[in-house]
This record gives C-alpha cells, sequence and structure tokens, in this order.
C-alpha cells in the first residue's frame, strides 16, 4: 500500500502527541468545527474518528503529554473550565474524563513529564498551592496526590527529565536549598531524596535528561570547577551514605564514631581492605582506599583529617561521600 495519508485535516496545526494504546493510534488533531481534541485510528480513513470533544464546539481542548499506565490512556487537557488538568480515556467518549481537578482555583494544574512506572503514572504538576511539584495517579481522584512537597513554602522543585530504572525514577530537582540536582523516587515521600548533589551548597547542577545503561545513569551536569560535562551515577550502590550505618538517611554523632571507626581500622600501609565494613554498619560498604587520597596505599593523618571533613559535609537527606576539591 506505501505511504499514503489516512485522513486529512482541515485545521491549523498538524496531528501531534501520538500514543499506541490497545493496538490503536491516539492523538490530537484539529478541525475548524471541532478544535484541536483527542482523536484515534485504526490506519484506515473511516477508521479514524475523534474520541470526544472534550472542550465543546470549536473550543479546544489541546490534549498533550499522551502516555499509557496501568492500562488507561493519560494525558493533559483543558475543558475550557478547569484549566490543563489530568484527563484519562479508555477510548470511548464516555470513558473519556478528567481524573482530579488538581488545582480547585480553575487556573489548571498542568502536568507534565508524564511517565509510567509499575502500574502508577507520575509527572508534575502544581495545586495551587505547593508549587510544582513530583505528583502520582492509579486513575482515581483518591488516587492522585502529591509524592513530596521537595521544595517546601509555596516553592517550586520543578521537576524534570523523569527517567523509570527498574523500580525507581531519576530526575532533575531544585529544593530550594541545593540548587537544581539529581534526585531519585520510589514514589514515596520518604523514598524521595536526593540522589547526588553535584554542585555543592546552593550552586545549581543543572543536570539534563538521565539515561541508564547497564549499571550506570548517565546525564550532563555542572560541578561549578568543570562546566557541563558527562557524569555517571553507580545503580548498583546499595546506598549513597556511605557514613548512614543505620539507614534512616540522617547523619548523626553514632554514625560518624562509628565511620572514623573504620577508617581507622583500615591498615595503615599498604593493606587496604576494600569493601571492610563494621558490624551493624549496614549502608554500603566502605572502603579504606575512598579515605587514601593521595592513591598510595597508605592512610596518613592528613587524609584521615580530610575524610572526616567529607563525612561532616554531607547533605543531611540523600547524602553522598563525594572528595573535597
Amino acid at each position: 500500500m506505501g505511504t499514503v495519508p489516512v485522513k486529512t485535516f482541515a485545521g491549523v496545526s498538524p496531528p501531534g502527541a501520538f500514543a499506541a494504546f490497545n493496538g490503536l493510534l491516539y492523538f490530537a488533531a484539529e478541525t475548524p468545527a471541532k478544535g484541536r481534541e483527542l482523536w484515534r485510528s485504526d490506519g484506515s480513513e473511516i477508521g479514524t474518528t475523534m474520541v470526544k470533544d472534550i472542550a465543546p464546539d470549536a473550543a479546544s481542548s489541546s490534549p498533550v503529554n499522551l502516555t499509557v499506565s496501568g492500562g488507561t490512556l493519560f494525558f493533559a487537557a483543558n475543558d475550557g473550565m478547569n484549566g490543563v488538568e489530568l484527563w484519562k480515556s479508555n477510548g470511548t467518549d464516555i470513558g473519556t474524563t478528567m481524573v482530579k481537578n488538581i488545582s480547585s482555583a480553575g487556573a489548571g494544574s498542568t502536568p507534565g513529564a508524564l511517565i509510567e512506572m509499575n502500574g502508577i503514572l507520575y509527572f508534575r504538576a502544581s495545586d495551587g498551592m505547593n508549587g510544582i511539584e513530583l505528583w502520582r495517579s492509579d486513575g482515581t481522584e483518591p488516587g492522585t496526590s502529591m509524592v513530596k512537597n521537595i521544595a517546601p513554602n509555596q516553592g517550586s522543585s520543578l521537576p524534570n527529565g523523569l527517567t523509570k530504572v527498574g523500580n525507581l525514577l531519576y530526575f532533575a530537582a531544585d529544593d530550594n536549598t541545593n540548587g537544581i540536582e539529581l534526585w531519585r523516587s520510589d514514589g514515596t515521600a520518604n523514598g524521595t531524596f536526593m540522589a547526588a548533589d553535584i554542585a555543592l551548597g546552593s550552586a545549581h547542577a543543572f543536570v539534563g535528561m538521565p539515561v541508564a545503561i547497564g549499571d550506570n545513569l548517565y546525564f550532563p551536569a555542572d560541578d561549578v570547577y568543570h562546566g557541563v560535562e558527562l557524569w555517571a551515577l553507580d545503580l548498583t550502590a546499595s546506598d549513597y551514605c556511605f557514613a548512614d550505618c543505620n539507614g534512616d538517611r540522617e547523619l548523626r554523632a553514632s554514625d560518624i564514631g562509628r565511620i572514623n571507626s573504620l577508617i581507622l581500622r583500615c591498615s595503615p600501609c599498604p593493606g587496604n581492605i576494600p569493601g571492610g565494613i563494621a558490624a551493624g554498619c549496614a549502608a554500603a560498604a566502605f572502603s579504606c582506599s575512598a579515605a587514601d587520597f593521595n592513591a598510595d596505599g597508605c592512610l596518613r593523618a592528613s587524609e584521615l583529617g580530610r575524610a572526616n571533613r567529607n563525612i561532616l559535609t554531607l547533605q543531611p537527606t540523600g547524602c553522598e561521600f563525594r572528595p573535597l576539591p
């Protein structure tokens, strides 16, 4: 049959926002009479029809971000009354409804960056009170809620570049304290934290869209010293904070004392103990070589002091070991 037009639309803007769902193509298209709405096609002209006129008459609901999750097609659209909100569809007119009026003030929550993980839809949105934050939805109104208020006090963390890696989401966000850094989430508030503070302090690392290949997550970032370069995060590490011995993601005096004990137990020269770890410290195994900054196989007083400085500069949550510049 070759390459032929399926259907001609007389709208100003071309069809777009394509997504495959239940063996059919779903997309946004515009006609003079109905505006830009949600359409579906089986590849034939007769089988290409509008799913629902969400914004009545010639107004446009302008569906975007079509994403399949949990057997449902999700998208953002504007019905002309509630602003841009999260919608869902099963492919029928009656089965196409707004999931939740997240921003009840009528301004719209503007859902974006939609992505599926484990049958749940994740996206960024603003409820009009907490800024643009990470949200999740199972397709029901009660099951649609903010995952975590990353930037509290009406700030916006602006989650961006959401990438699924196994049972985790990685993304860039700004908590209004540490700048734009790499974050991770398992879909819960407690499981959402900064994965790496690349640009220390409040400086922005400007983390770009991450890509997982093998055991590493690759992404562009700026540590302030080298400009925007390629970075990699080891996805096999059991934890990002080697000093968080009790695993509560808080650095306490007992944690610091225990990791200091690990450093002092390392063989002075040159018998480093890869993975040496004290009983009861359940975080990632500490290698003596992590404190051997000049890599001569010896642990010196200056190196122990520098390692302690590293521990004391760790972030309180989602912390990680990083050599000082």
